[in-house]
């Protein structure tokens, strides 16, 4: 193993990086099928861009605390009266507090009653017919007569509230999701690129040619384990000579303890392919 510590070294950071890719790409295969596809490449439920008036009526369906937290993570409205998420938002919080009211508004509008159902909230919480925690308990009911919704299902039904935002902004949902489709394959290109790199480079590591008149000026004395018939036989001592470099050759003499304690010695000349083979025992 000596002079061989980096390769094994490169072997096993290779095998984890490997490992990594092969549990990476089926994530990017879903996120193609769900996201690219069936949400439109929409990838969250905070929108990007969303109309102050749109806005607004989510926060009906938001508690105070609520509101401040998503109305801060927003842009004052523009002349057009559009709001963009900041920068320095955390878009998985926004997600978390207005996917219920997008997926609860989503349904409203497209129940058949248009803003309907909506003006006449508005009207009730105005006149002090319904109070905002009379309204906000109703919705949870909804919410629980749907059943156990899984976040996932919420998630969707609030996604294409988003993608009706974006149309309503005159924003090219076809661009959007191309765009997303686009950046997920090159990724997953990129990635099987990488994994077909570590598949070539995992490969046992051949030793570097090594100089055999070199080797073997270095090399005086080996130790090996000897075998007979394929099995375990002794100990052995391999005593090199000195490298001929014109028949490439060299003298050795072997000396093989059995585990019987019986002794063998044997003197002959290395050839080629058997200095290989001695080489491979220990690079000094």
């Amino acid at each position: 193993m000596k002079g061989l510590e980096g390769y094994v070294i490169l072997i096993f950071l290779l095998l984890i990086v490997q490992a990594r890719c092969d549990l990476t790409l089926p994530a990017y295969t879903s996120s193609i099928l769900n996201t690219g596809l069936q949400q439109k490449g929409i990838e969250q439920a905070a929108p990007e861009k969303i109309r102050s008036a749109a806005l607004d009526a989510l926060f009906l369906f938001l508690t105070e605390e609520d509101i401040e937290t998503v109305d801060a993570a927003y842009t004052e409205p523009d002349a057009e009266g559009v709001r963009e998420l900041r920068e320095d938002a955390d878009p998985e919080t926004v997600s978390k507090l207005l996917m219920p009211p997008e997926a609860v508004l989503f349904q409203m509008q497209n129940s058949g009653a248009g803003d309907l159902p909506l003006a006449a909230v508005k009207a009730s919480l105005k006149t002090g017919l319904l109070t905002k925690e009379g309204f906000l308990a109703q919705v949870d009911e909804r919410l629980q007569s749907y059943g156990n919704l899984s976040e996932s299902f919420l998630n969707q039904v609030a996604v294409s509230f988003v993608a009706s935002e974006y149309s309503a902004l005159g924003m090219d949902l076809s661009k959007i999701q191309k765009s997303y489709l686009l950046k997920v394959g090159m990724k997953m290109m990129l990635m099987v690129l990488l994994m077909t790199v570590t598949a070539i480079f995992k490969q046992p590591v051949q030793r570097d040619e090594v100089d055999p008149a070199k080797f073997f000026k270095k090399a005086k004395k080996l130790e090996a384990i000897a075998y007979k018939d394929g099995e375990l036989f002794g100990n052995a001592t391999i005593t090199l000579g000195k490298y001929n470099t014109k028949k490439k050759n060299l003298k050795a003499t072997f000396k093989i303890t059995s585990f019987g304690g019986k002794s063998y010695s044997k003197s002959l000349k290395l050839v080629p392919d058997v200095m290989d083979r001695v080489m491979d025992i220990r690079t000094p």
